[in-house]
C-alpha cells in the first residue's frame, strides 16, 4: 500500500539522520555550510 511505502520511506530517512548525528556527534565528520546557488 502507499501509506506502508511511506512508512518505510519515514524510518529510513529517520534512520539516517540518527546515523547521521551519531557521526557528527563523534566527530567522525565535519559537514561544512555550502553557499545556496
Amino acid at each position: 500500500t502507499y501509506a506502508g511505502n511511506l512508512d518505510i520511506m519515514t524510518a529510513a530517512a529517520c534512520r539516517t539522520a540518527e546515523m547521521f548525528a551519531e557521526e557528527i556527534l563523534s566527530g567522525k565528520i565535519q559537514l561544512k555550510a555550502v553557499e545556496a546557488a
